[in-house]
């Protein structure tokens, strides 16, 4: 082939088409029906793809939930999943905080769209839950949350009326109309359990209906939370396929030795987390959900999100060791970490909080380390290399 032609050759390929076309006809399985289709699908070639410019995805909710990104959140039942799910919607829509993380947002801009869908709730008991979470988000534009907040209900209809399931065709053709009409940024579906079912959990390709529907959601230009229950191994429920399709996985599990229910209080942790760049470093948290009392004038009470992520591996590795009883004083601990014993009171203080343990609890276990230590079954903690550096200065010679 001569260098024309070869040029041409190269030519004519970086040219093609962008739009692929194709009719197919096949049979539908276990039966003698034939069905054809017709495919129109983009497949751009390289030159094509690099040369094009994209508009850029924005965060939601910065660092992790970026615009046509999916996200699961779940744990045990009681923990507050579905406080932590409406915290976000409202943070996203009227651009306030949660736990240290806010939207991006253009100059003029004042939130984002959110449709929050909730499968079991009455909507008084929703009503009342984002009055109180109104307040607990920092910052968020009241004005813009009531306008940019779509709440859809299961038991807001009307008696008899059919609900659309997300894993069922008929559904799942409702939402995605829905989105592309209504235009959300973001769809929160609270919870897979009830506004979707698989005929068995353990089967992988029982998940094909909703991860075909997750997709259909991104390929639609709207982001996704579901909210989703963990099972007995502590992971979430169902078969590992489901992970696939998620950009970011949030685990959330109730911290330290009280494992009382009915509060929100729980650690995040990040299961999987694909987003790039260097904001996307995250760390674990955790968030207790706090009662306010009302105003002199009347105000209801409200509720304030506290959370602490900078000291939490300090804390819980100070919680395993006085359980173990090695620490019988606070200035035990002191010593061991080399800081003051202020220092340490403002960590205990911040840890009883929390609920990380209780003040009982610490003395029981101050009490057990005492006992251990007359006992001579402990010595006082050191902190780890402190031996070696001293043997290193022994063994220096004058």
């Amino acid at each position: 082939m001569s260098d024309r032609q070869e040029a041409k050759r190269a030519t004519n390929g970086a040219i093609r088409s962008e739009q692929v076309i194709h009719r197919v006809e096949f049979a539908v399985p276990g039966s003698d029906t034939r069905v054809s289709k017709t495919y129109r699908l983009r497949a751009p070639t390289l030159g094509k793809l690099l040369d094009s410019e994209f508009p850029e995805r924005r965060h939601l909710l910065s660092p992790w939930l970026r615009q046509q990104e999916t996200a699961m959140v779940y744990a045990e039942t009681g923990v507050g999943k579905s406080m932590f799910a409406a915290s976000v919607a409202l943070a996203v829509a009227g651009g306030g905080e949660f736990l240290g993380w806010r939207p991006k947002l253009r100059e003029g801009e004042r939130g984002y769209r959110v449709l929050y869908v909730d499968g079991e709730m009455h909507i008084q008991d929703i009503q009342d839950r984002m009055r109180v979470l109104i307040k607990a988000v920092p910052g968020v534009d009241l004005e813009a949350a009531r306008g940019n907040l779509q709440v859809l209900a299961r038991q807001h209809q009307e008696p008899g009326t059919e609900f659309p399931s997300i894993t069922d065709p008929g559904g799942m053709q409702f939402y995605l109309e829905h989105v592309k009409t209504d235009k959300p940024d973001l769809v929160i579906l609270d919870n897979f359990t009830t506004l979707g079912e698989v005929e068995d959990e353990n089967a992988a390709s029982s998940f094909n209906a909703i991860q075909a529907f997750l997709l259909g959601l991104k390929t639609c230009g709207v982001a996704t939370i579901l909210v989703h229950h963990a099972g007995k191994s502590g992971d979430f429920r169902g078969s590992s396929k489901l992970a696939a399709t998620f950009e970011t996985i949030v685990k959330l599990e109730r911290p330290g030795q009280n494992k009382a229910m009915g509060e929100a209080r729980f650690r995040v942790d990040w299961d999987k987390v694909r987003a790039g760049g260097p904001d996307a470093v995250l760390r674990p948290i955790l968030a207790k959900l706090v009662s306010q009392p009302g105003g002199d004038d009347g105000e209801p009470m409200g509720a304030a999100w506290e959370h602490e992520a900078g000291d939490l591996e300090r804390l819980e590795e100070i919680s395993q060791m006085l359980q173990r009883g090695d620490f019988t004083t606070q200035t035990e601990i002191a010593d061991f970490y080399g800081v003051t014993k202020q220092a340490v009171s403002k960590w205990v203080e911040k840890a009883e909080r929390m609920a990380l343990w209780t003040e009982d609890q610490r003395h029981r276990w101050h009490a057990k380390g005492k006992q251990m230590r007359r006992l001579g079954r402990t010595h006082a903690p050191v902190r780890p290399g402190l031996e070696d550096d001293d043997q290193e200065e022994d063994d220096t010679p004058f």
